[in-house]
């Protein structure tokens, strides 16, 4: 008889046979080509955004692959590699900050490859710290040593080339967000409902936000990392995210909106919607030139309004006209900041918030486990089969067996992004149900999420 470890192993190893074979067919069915590992050109499903299929089964490679090594693996040896995990964004950072880069020296030669000498010569590298960091590269597959000293690139070394990604530009900013990592079980007492101390600022003696307005070049670089994060783990926003049902005619108040180009993609969907875009006042500017640029038409009939105003502050909007009541608004702002700041946001809105307001909330959320089920890897991708994401949402299905909660390592963004909020901002990736009590203790209602393809979800609510 089999042993429960054999079973596990077994089960894991099936999985992942069924998670591959639901991606090969569904790749083939729509023409594309396999993946290579020495395909230099963006594949279509990372250029696009995939199809449900495609999507859920690179999660589940992804997290499957990772928990059949961490069954198989000697537990001393996998911690002490986590351990020195930290290791990993110098390297990083090592291949992307020189000019020319590491990474686009490699990529440049092409097939043929390069040899680490004559990147040294153009990096300006010392060589033997180069082949300490390329070694660790090859590891991680952003490179291959396909010989002693000869490299070749990876369909990874393009993303740590310009426009290939976000790492390029968040590298610049690791100065910044690693540090205070290195003091996690000293500041663990602290309390988690307050905007101070935050372990960011026992670090740097200075809140985060702070430190990068004095920091204009890592300002810069922060503000174009955050559009790359959003353009490759975010595709699925606009597409995924299903308004009609709010009604033709309504207005879209985005709070802390920035430019507002989320709202500009709802107005073209939607030519009865109006939307105001509430954000400080310096950046109503910015956002304005934005919609001169890019939609002046909706600036011209009056469709797009700027509100300069603070979200720490009571709305001053008026009551909204019965013909074009509000929607409210909230992407990507409400893990920046710890409970007791996101109640007073949602409690600010109150004012100008009838009872059956709507409230939209897109964020990143973390999984909690699904009740007990019986739903395998095999169901699931036979469930999701030939369906539309907007259908496959309706089916509302829980993360199959033996697969952990969330895909595991396939949302792992989502579980670094949380302890990231907590060092920097004293804040978190907030789950459905820290969401639910949020909203309930601030005149709100929780009426359910969305799971998106990407890092977030989408949440409703509304006014009580």
């Amino acid at each position: 008889m089999d042993s429960p470890s054999a079973m596990e192993l077994d089960t894991l190893l099936s999985s992942l046979i069924t998670a591959i074979s639901a991606l090969k067919t569904s790749m083939e069915t729509q023409g594309f080509p396999p993946f290579r590992s020495d395909d230099l050109t963006p594949h279509p499903l990372d250029a696009g955004i995939p199809d449900p299929v495609s999507f859920y089964a690179r999660r589940a490679i992804v997290g499957l692959c990772q928990q059949i090594t961490i069954l198989v693996q000697d537990p001393a040896e996998r911690s002490l590699v986590d351990h020195f995990r930290f290791v990993i964004p110098g390297c990083l950072a090592a291949a992307t900050e020189t000019s020319p880069s590491i990474a686009e020296t490699v990529l440049a030669a092409g097939s043929e490859g390069i040899s680490l000498k004559e990147v040294s010569e153009k990096t300006g590298v010392d060589a033997i710290k180069l082949r300490s960091i390329s070694r660790m590269l090859a590891n991680g597959g952003y490179l291959k040593e396909v010989s002693v000293g000869h490299v070749v690139p990876t369909r990874l070394t393009r993303s740590l080339a310009p426009g290939g990604g976000p790492v390029v530009e968040m590298n610049g900013i690791i100065p910044g967000y690693a540090p205070p990592a290195t003091i996690v079980p000293q500041v663990l007492h602290m309390p988690s409902d307050a905007l101070h101390p935050t372990a960011f600022e026992e670090f740097f003696k200075t809140p985060f936000f702070s430190w990068l307005e004095n920091n204009p070049l890592e300002l810069k670089r922060f503000h174009r990392g955050m559009t790359e994060i959003e353009n490759h783990l975010d595709k699925g926003i606009l597409v995924d995210v299903h308004l009609d049902d709010l009604g033709p005619a309504i207005t879209l108040v985005d709070i802390g909106a920035g430019h507002g180009g989320l709202v500009m993609q709802f107005l073209k969907r939607h030519p009865g919607w109006k939307a105001i875009l509430q954000d400080r006042a310096e950046v109503i500017p910015e956002a304005r030139q934005f919609w001169q640029d890019n939609m002046p038409e909706a600036l011209d009939t009056g469709r797009i309004s700027f509100l300069p105003h603070s979200f720490f502050e009571p709305t001053p909007l008026p009551p909204a006209p019965e013909d074009y009541p509000y929607v409210f608004l909230i992407k990507a702002v409400l893990h920046n900041w710890p409970d007791d700041t996101v109640k007073l946001m949602l409690q600010n809105l109150v004012p100008a918030a009838p009872p059956g307001t709507k409230l939209l909330i897109v964020n990143f959320t973390p999984s909690i486990p699904d009740g007990a089920h019986s739903l395998t890897v095999e169901d699931f991708f036979k469930k999701i089969k030939g369906k539309s994401m907007r259908e496959v949402q309706k089916l509302s299905l829980p993360v199959p067996m033996p697969l952990n909660v969330g895909f595991g390592a396939g949302a792992e963004y989502v579980s670094n992004i949380d302890v990231l909020m907590m060092l920097l901002l004293n804040s978190r990736a907030r789950t459905t149900e820290d969401f639910k009590e949020l909203l309930e203790s601030t005149s709100w209602r929780l009426e359910g999420s969305t799971q998106l393809r990407g890092a977030s979800s989408v949440l409703r609510a509304y006014r009580v």
